[in-house]
């Protein structure tokens, strides 16, 4: 029987809420240089906001390392007319990561640089359960 506490079986999603002044294309930079990744400017992300009744348009930052399978988006939080996620509206930008494994020393990494004033892991029960974040939203 194999023990799953030494096991690094990928997480399916892990989401990171930022805070940081830089604007996303720089913070992209310093996420590239930190984390040695390929971040580049994806296309929009396009969102109801039910409040307003208009379509919402997102930048977002976006890599799939072919090596190891692993999909990582940087995506702004804070629109015209209203946050991606409304559930955490002081969040600058969500960084969210599929097929990751060592989810841990990304966050140590992303806590080492200097342009991001906050981070912290997200879990899905801490948004609601309509929250984009937790879908792809290059779907």
């Amino acid at each position: 029987m194999q023990n799953k506490l030494n096991t690094c079986e990928p997480e399916p999603i892990a989401v990171f809420a930022i805070v940081s002044y830089e604007p996303l294309y720089r913070l992209a930079w310093l996420v590239n240089q930190q984390l040695e990744w390929k971040l580049t400017e994806s296309e929009t992300i396009n969102v109801m906001n039910k409040e307003h009744t208009v379509i919402q348009q997102f930048f977002s930052f976006a890599w799939r390392d072919a090596e190891t399978g692993a999909a990582y988006n940087l995506i702004q939080n804070k629109g015209a007319q209203g946050p991606f996620d409304s559930t955490m509206k002081a969040i600058d930008y969500w960084l969210r990561i599929e097929n990751v494994s060592d989810v841990g020393s990304i966050l140590a990494e992303l806590k080492k640089i200097n342009g991001i004033q906050m981070v912290q892991e997200i879990k899905p029960t801490d948004l609601k359960k309509t929250s984009p974040v937790f879908r792809n939203p290059l779907n």
